[in-house]
């Protein structure tokens, strides 16, 4: 989704940097327990992610790209 005018940018957290233009359509965080998190904006109900570093976000991320992607092309 593009950013809309005037909106301010997403911010990044550093350790998230080097796959955030992978992944625009996804804002990352880090949890008090030290796990990382993902969540796909506009998305009723939220699609959320977790992991143990960046890394295995990423992972679970294109796993729940690709989950997304079989449930809008299956066939009733």
């Amino acid at each position: 989704m593009a950013q809309q005018e005037g909106a301010a940018p997403k911010a990044v957290p550093p350790w998230w940097e080097p796959y955030a233009a992978e992944f625009p359509s996804w804002t990352a965080w880090r949890a008090v327990s030290g796990l990382v998190y993902a969540r796909k904006d506009d998305t009723s109900p939220p699609v959320v992610v977790h992991g143990e570093d960046p890394v295995d976000l990423r992972d679970q991320i294109i796993r729940a790209e690709a989950h997304l992607e079989h449930l809008l092309t299956a066939t009733p």
